[in-house]
């Protein structure tokens, strides 16, 4: 099972290159499973008409491959159309059966040649170790969107930030990042979207004072930030 996670997670890390392969590959693939179907049941009305239950049975077994082929290869399409808005998704759900976790921290980020959506692509090194106590280093690039559970919307750990990752024991420098587990990196990632909030509700409560349901989403929105124990953070490079 760790060499199935550890296979979806690098598809899932190329996601963007894995599409125009996967169009290609289906478009390529599904022309040799019809001709290839073709070939197979080209005797199939004098087989009928024989009535020979071998050749029945060939022509079953061959509408069967050749179906199952076609629902792989679609299949195939499908994961990579919906790794690009879901990365990890998939392989998440099955490293989170099958792998460890561990408390990592950020040694080093610095700016790569690459791009995307024309923000610069960032590397993170990080260190972590496995159960045995064996020393990981390794790294990911902003654009693996290596995130569990998965998100629309991603923000990173930074240099000299802890954080628990997900690993394969197998593979170990396959990971992912654990939004949900109790680290400084998942404090601050909730403490930051409690305080947008708090900001939001601020705001339209000073636009109209005498609204009581600004007033009361204001008070829920200031209690929330105050139960966690948010205090003055920075997200993104906002202050609050």
């Amino acid at each position: 099972m760790e060499t199935v996670a550890y296979i979806l997670y690098t598809l899932s890390n190329r996601g963007l290159l894995l599409l125009p392969i996967a169009i290609f590959g289906t478009i390529a693939g599904v022309s040799y499973v019809l001709h290839l179907r073709k070939r197979l049941t080209a005797n199939e009305p004098a087989v009928y008409g024989a009535a020979s239950n071998s050749g029945r049975a060939k022509l079953l077994i061959a509408r069967f491959v050749t179906g199952l082929c076609i629902v792989a290869i679609f299949g195939f399409l499908a994961f990579s159309v919906f790794n690009i808005f879901r990365p990890h998704l998939v392989d998440g759900w099955l490293m989170n059966a099958v792998g460890a976790r561990a408390n990592a921290v950020v040694t080093n980020v610095e700016a790569t040649n690459n791009r995307h959506n024309k923000n610069t692509v960032m590397r993170h090194d990080i260190l972590f170790k496995t159960a045995d106590g064996t020393p990981v280093e390794t790294y990911f690039h902003t654009w693996d969107f290596n995130i569990y559970p998965s998100a629309s919307s991603v923000r990173y750990p930074q240099q000299g930030q802890q954080f628990r990752v997900l690993y394969l024991p197998s593979y170990p420098t396959t990971f992912l990042i654990l939004t949900e587990e109790d680290s400084p990196y998942s404090k601050q990632n909730d403490c930051g979207d409690l305080i947008k909030a708090l900001e939001a509700a601020k705001i339209k409560h000073d636009f109209d004072p005498k609204d009581p349901k600004f007033k009361a989403a204001l008070d829920e929105a200031a209690k929330k930030v105050i139960d966690a124990k948010c205090g003055t953070t920075t997200v993104d490079g906002n202050a609050f």
